[in-house]
Parts: C-alpha cells; sequence; structure tokens
C-alpha cells in the first residue's frame, strides 16, 4: 500500500509507501517516478515502515529511492531542507494521521530540522521518525 511520506518525507515525501491505507491523491508524483524509474522490489516498498510509520529500512535500493524523490521534489537545497516543501509535506502527513492544523507543522518542522545521516536518505530517514515521534505526542 502506498503513502508518500517521503520523506518524507516520506519522506514523507520521500515515502509515500506504507502499510497505512492511504488515497491515490496523497501520493508524491516525484516518489511514483522514481518507482517507475527504479523499479525496487515490491516487497521491499511494502516493508520500508514498521507498524507505527516509522521507516526502519537499511536497505540500499530504499535509500536509492529516497533519494532519487529527494531530488526530484528539491526538498534539501544547499544541504538543507527546503523548510516551505518540507512544512507541505508535514502537513500531508498531519491530514492523514491526525486532525491536527497546519500551524502544528511548523513546530514540527523545527524540532526535526537537524536531523542527521552520513547520506541524504539516512538524513531524511531520521528527519521522518522524528516527525512520526513529534505526531505521536499530539
Amino acid at each position: 500500500m502506498n503513502v508518500l511520506f517521503w520523506c518524507i518525507v516520506i519522506g514523507f515525501s520521500i515515502a509515500q509507501i506504507s502499510c497505512i491505507e492511504v488515497p491515490k491523491q496523497y501520493m508524491d508524483e516525484d516518489v511514483l517516478a522514481c518507482i517507475e524509474e527504479l523499479k525496487p522490489d515490491q516487497s521491499k516498498l511494502l516493508s520500508i515502515f514498521d507498524d507505527n510509520f516509522y521507516i526502519t529500512t537499511e536497505d540500499l535500493d530504499m535509500y536509492n529511492l529516497i533519494e532519487c524523490s529527494s531530488d526530484k521534489s528539491k526538498l534539501i537545497k544547499d544541504n538543507e531542507l527546503d523548510e516551505t516543501l518540507t512544512i507541505i509535506e508535514i502537513n500531508k502527513t498531519l491530514s492523514v494521521l491526525t486532525k491536527e492544523d497546519s500551524n502544528v507543522a511548523k513546530i514540527i518542522f523545527d524540532q526535526c530540522k537537524n536531523a542527521k545521516g552520513d547520506r541524504v536518505a539516512k538524513r531524511l530517514i531520521n528527519f521522518h521518525n522524528c516527525v512520526v515521534d513529534e505526531i505521536n505526542k499530539l
């Protein structure tokens, strides 16, 4: 089942493929384009998220998918998350998972924007998981 919140944002903008049933309108075109381009194993797509919507994969194919979608979406500029685009993605996730208003997205972004990782995909995964932590606190 797909949910591009990829990545995240899933990464939201980077990760809209999950065990949560989400209508197709919530899927990101960039992620869908990367899925078509990279043709990852479908079973890997289904296992990118755990039951609590955390990204747990260490799979190179999934890292490549995350990086492809973040490149296409221009989510990272000058090695920093684009605040405007990222807040839009957080709002998409909030609309699926909660009924919180859009002001919460900025607060969540500020809490998670300094996520670290040794490559773009790992940084986005850590950002995504931070966002999930913050949403769970709501």
